[in-house]
């Protein structure tokens, strides 16, 4: 939800956005308003995208100026106003309640207390017409009642909005507190700047140095981004020996800015800092990837002077990741002639010479930019759909889950799996529920997992590939995932480890998940089975969507007795929404747009195509989402008292972002390996 408060000369000058994810298109578009002076306020009940730059982030108050546990709470924090119990709404609540002594309708109150806010902005501009968006936030900011722990803190921030105040400019509250009395670091030096007593948090919750004087402060994260997202998360590792930097806006550099390596820090995070910049003008920053790595979404930032107004610090993220050596998959039996004959990943080289054929000669693996979200194919595959979809009236479900190991070395697997969808984002998301770890699994060799290692609660799961020297010490750590009381934030650390190797590199799986549907009264029973969606099957974030995309080609509603269900996994390391977009068949008018408004990481949900859509509908889907997902498609049909029912996968979409990713999971031409005629009794639909 987007309000906009504009003159026709002007355009927006305050604007109030809610969301509830994360989107590189908004933060772009949260980027350009700020740039074009514009005041941007969100509720701060979500980290997105009152966490992004130049955001007033908002806390609600209840009626007596106390915080509510759902009022929104840390770093994004800047302003609280009341929204919380004890407010009145003229608009009113489902049910019968006169006006004007209703509770506020829904369940939004952060919402509105960000409203007051914008509202505040707004008139404050009616007043200053020539102020900036950051002597807008600068008044809101000096003139906030303070309330809670003196100065700022992450329930209230800065204090409760005083409109009276931020015109007039008295504020009622005694000056910040000068910083120490030290002199600012040179630019050119290492050593940190001198720390004022009211230290302002960043996005990670870390103390940051406030303004001194006119002096800005450019904070410069570099980081391995593990599932290809564009986001620093938990999982992502950081990147020390980037080159960052900081030129002026015309991309000249800056006498006695020099260029510095970023390193890690006591965080533990990578970073490059700046200090002692000059926070009325705008800078570009320009990243340089240390040898073996490349910039997965940009090498280049625009820093708008404006950008500086909260805490003097300019925070940014450049993501990168490491160049991969991609084999040609060719597979070439009998020799005729001397060629190149490339080598599989992991497998050691063994050269054949049938007959009296040549020795094939090795030409060197070509090395590209990276554009896929993984080291090695089939180390960690999704599982969307294991007691999913719901059984029928009278029906049981009997899943089956077989891995093979299809590598050149021992290893094990680990499976964690998931309950039903929760529709919560973390913390309140419950995460894994059981983990099961196979034996040892010889190459080329399987393990099957079916009652009672696959409880009736499960409704999706992920697979992990260990090496089978360090696979028990791994499957320790993820017992002790679920035995813990934060599954969801103990299976993401986890999950951090096994990115980053900790028990080593396992051998690539295959797996496969056959779910049969039995009515013991009955006797009828179908079933079907899909292969688990390894990490190239998840695709790759598209910079310049602002996303994941993947299609559903075939979906059904009340068609021929046809019904389609969809089970889209959350892949990725943060919560997400989802939209799905349903295009009829022959349609090329509009298409028809679902949403799944939360999905925790790791979960599954089931979706069925909108009623609305049939009787006798038939069409495609596309998926959009800010995580990488794995989507399975089910097909269940009814023809008189026989049920059937057929299983595909999402597709992954290719990247429109040609310029950092050349990812493209299909080709132009597709064969069709099996199709019947109808004089045969069969009939075959393209």
């Amino acid at each position: 939800m987007v309000a906009a408060a504009s003159t026709p000369a002007t355009g927006a000058k305050v604007i109030h956005i809610e969301r509830d994810a994360p989107s590189q298109s908004v933060a772009d578009a949260v980027a350009l308003a700020r740039s074009r002076g514009a005041v941007v306020v969100a509720p701060a009940h979500r980290p997105y995208p009152a966490s992004y730059a130049g955001v007033i982030g908002v806390s609600a108050l209840n009626d007596d100026d106390s915080h509510p546990d759902w009022g929104g709470s840390g770093s994004a924090v800047k302003l609280s106003a009341p929204g919380g119990s004890g407010m009145i709404s003229t608009w009113p609540s489902p049910g019968s309640c006169p006006i004007a002594t209703c509770p506020y309708y829904g369940d939004g109150q952060v919402a509105f207390a960000s409203s007051h806010v914008a509202g505040v902005a707004a008139l404050v501009l009616s007043a200053h017409p020539d102020w900036t968006a950051a002597q807008v936030e600068s008044a809101l900011v000096n003139s906030a009642t303070d309330l809670g722990a003196k100065g700022w803190d992450a329930d209230f921030g800065y204090g409760k909005v005083n409109a009276a105040a931020a015109l007039t400019g008295d504020t009622g509250n005694p000056p910040p507190p000068p910083p120490p009395t030290a002199t600012p670091t040179p630019i050119a030096s290492s050593e940190p700047a001198p720390l004022p007593t009211s230290a302002c948090v960043d996005s990670k919750g870390e103390k940051i140095q406030g303004c001194i004087g006119n002096n800005g402060r450019l904070v410069v994260y570099t980081f391995f981004d593990v599932n290809n997202n564009g986001i620093m998360n938990p999982n992502d590792i950081p990147l020390p020996g980037v080159t960052v930097q900081v030129l002026d806006i015309n991309g000249n550099p800056i006498p006695g800015v020099p260029p510095q390596q970023s390193a890690l820090g006591p965080d533990g995070l990578a970073s490059a800092q700046f200090f002692g910049l000059d926070s009325g003008r705008s800078y570009r920053v320009r990243v340089t990837a240390p040898p073996g790595y490349a910039a997965s979404v940009t090498n280049e930032y625009i820093v708008e002077a404006s950008s500086f107004a909260f805490c003097c610090t300019v925070v940014l993220q450049f993501p990168f990741r490491p160049t991969v050596t991609t084999p040609t998959p060719t597979v070439t039996p009998y020799v005729t002639d001397t060629g190149a004959s490339p080598t599989p990943t992991r497998t050691p080289t063994k050269t054949r010479t049938p007959g009296p054929s040549p020795t094939p000669t090795k030409t060197p693996t070509p090395t590209i930019t990276p554009t896929l979200p993984f080291n090695k194919p089939g180390g960690r595959v999704q599982l969307p759909a294991i007691f999913a979809p719901p059984a029928g009236p009278g029906e049981q479900v009997e899943p089956w889950i077989a891995i093979q190991n299809v590598g050149s070395d021992y290893t094990k697997a680990i499976l964690f799996l998931w309950g039903e969808y929760s529709g919560y984002c973390e913390p309140q998301a419950p995460g894994p529920f059981k983990v099961e770890c196979t034996g040892l699994l010889a190459p080329g060799s399987s393990w099957n997992f079916r009652a009672p290692n696959l409880p009736s609660a499960a409704v999706g799961g992920i697979v992990y590939s260990v090496p089978a020297d360090r696979a028990d010490e791994a499957c320790a750590a993820a017992a002790k995932v679920v035995q813990g009381e934060m599954h969801a934030r103990g299976w993401q650390l986890w999950e951090k480890d096994w990115w980053n190797h900790k028990w080593g590199e396992g051998e690539p799986l295959a797996v496969s998940v056959n779910r049969r549907f039995y009515n013991p009264v009955t006797g009828q029973s179908r079933a079907s089975a899909y292969t688990g969606i390894s990490e190239y099957m998840e695709g790759v974030y598209d910079a310049r969507y602002g996303g994941f995309m993947a299609y559903a080609p075939v979906n059904y509603v009340n068609y021929d007795g046809c019904n389609t269900v969809l089970t889209i996994q959350n892949s990725g390391d943060e919560c997400t929404s989802i939209e799905i977009w349903y295009k009829e068949q022959d349609d090329c008018l509009r298409a028809y747009i679902d949403d799944v408004p939360y999905l925790a990481p790791g979960e599954s949900v089931v979706v069925r195509p909108p009623a609305f859509l049939g009787p006798n509908w038939a069409g495609s889907a596309w998926i959009r989402s800010t995580q990488p997902l794995g989507i399975v498609v089910d097909i269940e049909c009814q023809t008189g008292g026989a049920k059937s029912l057929s299983t595909y996968t999402g597709v992954p979409a290719q990247t429109f972002d040609t310029l950092n990713s050349t990812y493209s999971p299909g080709s132009f031409i597709n064969y069709a390996t099996l199709m019947y005629r109808e004089e045969y009794g069969w009939d075959t639909t393209v």
